[in-house]
C-alpha cells in the first residue's frame, strides 16, 4: 500500500502536473482582462482549452488524494481485524478501504488512459453517419439503438451530442442519422476510435431455408473528424 503511494507522488512528473498548474494559472490570468468576452466565439475557445488543462490537474489531484487515503484507511481496517489473519473476517473498516481502493485505481486508471491517448487533434469533434442496411424494418430498430447507444455513451463521457440530420424509417426506427459528437474535453477522438473503427459493419445472422444460416449487413457506421461548432 505505501509502496503504491510512493510510486503515484512520482507520476506528477509523467503528467507534467507541475507546467500544467503553471499553464493554468497563466491562462487564467488572460481570462480576466476586460476586452476577454469582446470576441464571443475565440473567447469560448480559450475556455474549452483552459478547462481542458484544469481538468488534468483536478483529476491528478483528486487521485492523489485516493491514494494518500488508502495509507489511513489500511491501518484503520488492519487495526479493526484485532491480529485476525483469516481473509474471510470483514469489517466496516475492511469494506470502506475496500471500496476506497476500487475508486482510487479506477481515477488512476483513467488519468493514464487520457495520457495514452492524448494524440494530436483529440481536441477535435466528430461527425458520425448511422445508415441502415438489409432488414427493412428490423435494421431500421438495429439503427436506432446504435444512435441511443452512441448517443448515451457521448453524454455519459462529457461530450456535447447532437444530432443534425435524421430520417426516420417508414413504421419504426431511422434510415439514417447524423451525428455531431464536440469535443468538450480532450481525447474524444481517441475514445471514439476505441469504441468504433473508420467504418463500422454490424451484421446480425438470419435463418434461410433450406440453408446455412448467413450475416447480412444491418447498419453501417462512418465517423471522421471535425472542428469543434464552438470554434
Amino acid at each position: 500500500m505505501r509502496l503504491c503511494i510512493s510510486g503515484w507522488r512520482r507520476w506528477g512528473g509523467v503528467f507534467d502536473i507541475p507546467g500544467k498548474r503553471g499553464q493554468v494559472a497563466a491562462l487564467q490570468k488572460k481570462t480576466e482582462s476586460p476586452d476577454f468576452w469582446n470576441d464571443p466565439k475565440a473567447a469560448e475557445v480559450f475556455m474549452k482549452n483552459l478547462n481542458g488543462v484544469k481538468s488534468w490537474v483536478t483529476g491528478f489531484d483528486k487521485a492523489s488524494t485516493e491514494v494518500d487515503d488508502l495509507d489511513v484507511l489500511y491501518d484503520f481496517a488492519k487495526e479493526s481485524l484485532g491480529g485476525s489473519t483469516d481473509e474471510t473476517v470483514t469489517t466496516a473498516e475492511t469494506q470502506d478501504l475496500d471500496e476506497s481502493y476500487s475508486k482510487a485505481v479506477e481515477d488512476v486508471e483513467a488519468l493514464e488512459l487520457r495520457n495514452m491517448l492524448g494524440a494530436e487533434g483529440d481536441n477535435l469533434g466528430a461527425v458520425l453517419t448511422i445508415n441502415s442496411g438489409a432488414g427493412g424494418t428490423e435494421a431500421n430498430d438495429w439503427s436506432s439503438m446504435l444512435m441511443r447507444m452512441y448517443m448515451r455513451w457521448g453524454e455519459r463521457n462529457g461530450y456535447k451530442v447532437t444530432v443534425t440530420d435524421l430520417l426516420e424509417g417508414d413504421e419504426a426506427g431511422i434510415k439514417s442519422a447524423t451525428i455531431q459528437v464536440e469535443a468538450t474535453m480532450p481525447t474524444a477522438i481517441s475514445r471514439l476510435r476505441m469504441v468504433c473503427t473508420d467504418s463500422c459493419a454490424f451484421l446480425r445472422s438470419t435463418p434461410r431455408a433450406s440453408a446455412r444460416p448467413h450475416s447480412r449487413p444491418f447498419s453501417s457506421i462512418l465517423w471522421s473528424m471535425t472542428r469543434s461548432t464552438s470554434r
